[in-house]
């Protein structure tokens, strides 16, 4: 069986270190564990004791100020339903104190609902539920209380908007992947909502090794979702693992990937062993619907998946099979799209000629010193932390793939094939790309998912006054983040004679 582990590394050079660093964060944020360890991190992992790494603990952020609309109490109600439903059909009852979080959920007492879903989760069972708590039940509560969160935490404008945007991308008949709370818990309660989730489909990538969270999605989809066999999803397992102990051997095992052998039994571990497991089993649901669709909130994928994406509005299209190069078609409407929304959101001053020096002196003034004057965007949506977080995450997500197709990502190899090979469409990729990146950590300073690939990437082309420059701008934005905290005193030790 499957466990994570620590392994020690051999001395490496300081730059390797940052390098590596990087490397383990982007993983990390890859497995939808932000900084702020999100609830989606709350699961159970593939194949019995494989778990999310230590990272994934109780938050110690607390639910946010702003009412909740009638829609998600709504929503909280008929959630409430399904729990009950699928509870007479568990082997034992849920805790009574599953009812009393829904009593709170339903009149709107966001802090009474989220001490009694931590008490639940958390302290009963660490980053799991109770043994006695069924993992059915707990999908219709943990998907009220993400969207509990992000409505209390986002108010009602910018949650609408966010989840808006991503069922807009989608078709009727789509798959669509959730990838953090925001990515899962809004289109979710939005879709439901409106009754787009009679023609959508919403997954978990995080849980798709966990029987009960595939269990819960028959529950709720039917015969409308082919879901793979528990014989089907053992084989991706072990095929995971036989591959595993393989590269082990070749001595090309990935970052942030672990395999040991105990009495003859392969054990793998480690945040990227957790991403493979997982997206293997969200390949069996994708080869399983082959009329259906698929799309992603994040680029967060093990690497035979990203020559796979391509941008799409809000969100990125999951193709079939690998895509040789970007389409300029995808490229230019994806670019348009995000220039509406920056522009509502923070002005439309950025350009992609803007500078790193210059999105740091906004973000300054307007982020960290709430200074306003002569700000084009909205007020509303720079006052609110986790709004600039949600959005930048999405935009940061497809400038990560932009690198990705230039080799220019620390830790995540590009295959030749898949790489802009002619040095015009190189640059220009590039330019892309951090634009961006600019855009994202203009709507929030401090966003993980595009600030650890643009500082890697300045780091790598000697850019270090760019790179030191946007860390000390995001550690001041969000203090309590160690990581970047860390990455500050790698760059300062680099840029030291």
């Amino acid at each position: 069986m499957p466990r994570w582990e620590n392994t020690d590394c051999t001395p490496w050079t300081l730059r390797d270190r940052l390098g590596l660093l990087l490397a383990i964060a982007l993983v990390l944020t890859s497995c939808g564990q932000k900084t702020d360890v999100p609830r989606e991190s709350e699961v159970d992992s593939a194949q019995s004791t494989t778990a999310p790494p230590d990272s994934a603990k109780k938050s110690d952020r607390s639910v946010g100020e702003h009412p909740l609309p009638d829609h998600v109490l709504q929503f909280c109600a008929s959630q409430e339903q399904s729990a009950r439903d699928l509870a007479k059909r568990a082997d034992v009852p849920p805790p009574d104190d599953v009812w009393r979080y829904f009593e709170a959920a339903k009149v709107g007492d966001v802090v009474q609902a989220d001490e009694t879903y931590d008490c639940l989760v958390m302290e009963r069972g660490g980053n799991h539920p109770d043994t006695n708590f069924p993992y059915t039940v707990h999908q219709p509560m943990l998907e009220a209380q993400l969207a509990i969160e992000q409505f209390s935490l986002c108010g009602t404008k910018y949650a609408m908007t966010y989840g808006s945007n991503i069922l807009a991308a989608l078709p009727p008949g789509s798959v669509y992947l959730g990838n953090s709370d925001a990515g899962r818990g809004l289109p979710t309660v939005l879709a439901r909502s409106s009754g787009k989730a009679n023609s959508i489909v919403i997954l978990s990538p995080a849980q798709m090794g966990n029987g009960g969270y595939r269990a819960y999605l028959r529950s709720i989809y039917g015969g409308k979702l082919n879901l793979p066999s528990e014989a089907e999803v053992e084989a991706a397992f072990d095929e995971y693992r036989q591959d595993a102990r393989k590269r082990q051997g070749e001595g090309k095992l990935m970052q942030g990937e672990q395999v040991s052998v105990k009495d003859g039994e392969t054990m793998v571990g480690g945040p990227t062993a957790y991403l493979e497991i997982a997206y293997r089993n969200v390949r069996l649901v994708q080869r399983s619907n082959p009329e259906r669709d698929f799309f992603s909130q994040g680029s967060g994928v093990p690497a035979w998946m990203l020559p796979c994406l391509a941008p799409h509005g809000a969100v990125l299209r999951v193709h079939r099979e690998p895509l040789p190069a970007l389409s300029v078609e995808d490229l230019q409407e994806s670019d348009a799209y995000w220039e509406r929304e920056v522009s509502v959101l923070v002005g439309s001053w950025l350009k992609p000629e803007t500078t790193v020096q210059q999105v740091c002196a906004f973000a300054e003034k307007v982020h960290l010193n709430q200074d306003l004057s002569g700000f084009s965007g909205d007020p509303e949506f720079v006052r609110n932390r986790q709004s600039g977080r949600n959005f930048a995450d999405l935009r940061g997500d497809i400038a990560r793939l932009y690198l990705w197709r230039i080799g220019s990502i620390q830790g995540m190899p590009t295959p030749t094939d898949y790489q802009v090979q002619a040095p015009e469409a190189r640059r220009e990729m590039q330019l892309r790309a951090e634009h961006a990146l600019r855009q994202a950590l203009a709507l929030c300073p401090s966003c993980p998912v595009a600030l650890f690939p643009y500082v890697g990437f300045l780091a790598a082309d000697q850019r270090m006054e760019e790179a030191a420059r946007l860390v000390s701008i995001a550690a001041k934005h969000d203090p309590e983040n160690q990581m970047i905290h860390q990455m500050a005193k790698k760059l300062e030790m680099l840029r030291q004679p």
